[in-house]
């Protein structure tokens, strides 16, 4: 399980597919346990994106991260620049789903079948959001062949060009506060937000997908 499912942690590698990164929250089950009957414990993620179940403190299943990968669909779908829960914590998001729901999705989502998936991905009681393989079944996939993404045969049109050299002469693993704090002035001509952090560019996103010397380290809480 991986506990922290949002935009930021899915990349695009060399081939232009589509990758799932840092699992510093992730947990996996005994071998001889069932995967979709194991349960975890503990509040992991980022606020905006958390289920409701693991906000509540109580244990949990898989499918609280169906939960989050409908909140990252609907951001997808509705083309959105900020989350549909946009808030600043856990407490915050706890007030704004109980006060908001998901009031506003048909104003922002006008596919019905794009509607329709997030709606039964985002139920608040667990047990009736779809398993996995329910979700991949679902009618908006209709005209997607599954093993084809798992073997990796689609054709995209956005292939990043990586350039080792370029990620060399940007130096070394660049620390978590270093990097979004933007400590080193090594990185003062990189783009910043509203709040002064630096925002990821081809080469951090390069680096991030080196997987050698030149990785992020990011913490694991």
């Amino acid at each position: 399980m991986h506990r922290d499912i949002k935009p930021d942690n899915f990349l695009i590698d060399a081939d232009g597919h589509i990758v799932l990164c840092d699992f510093g929250f992730s947990h996996t089950p005994a071998q001889e346990e069932d995967f979709e009957e194991s349960t975890f414990y503990g509040r992991f993620g980022t606020a905006g994106y958390l289920a409701p179940e693991m906000i509540a403190g109580t244990n949990y299943t898989y499918k609280a991260d169906v939960y989050s990968l409908g909140l990252l669909f609907v951001e997808m779908f509705a083309g959105m620049e900020a989350p549909f829960y946009h808030v600043r914590d856990v407490k915050e998001q706890l007030a704004v789903m109980k006060e908001r729901g998901l009031d506003g999705l048909e104003d922002i989502i006008e596919d019905p079948l794009q509607l329709d998936l997030v709606y039964t991905m985002l139920q608040t009681n667990a047990d009736e959001r779809p398993t996995v393989y329910q979700a991949m079944g679902h009618p908006y996939f209709e005209d997607i062949d599954w093993d084809c993404v798992r073997d990796r045969m689609y054709m995209h049109e956005y292939i990043p060009t990586p350039d080792r050299r370029e990620l060399r002469r940007e130096g070394t693993s660049l620390r978590f506060k270093t990097f979004h704090l933007g400590l080193d002035s090594k990185y003062a001509s990189y783009d910043r937000d509203s709040t002064g952090k630096l925002l990821p560019n081809d080469v951090v996103l390069q680096q991030l997908k080196a997987g050698d010397a030149y990785d992020f380290v990011y913490p694991s809480a």
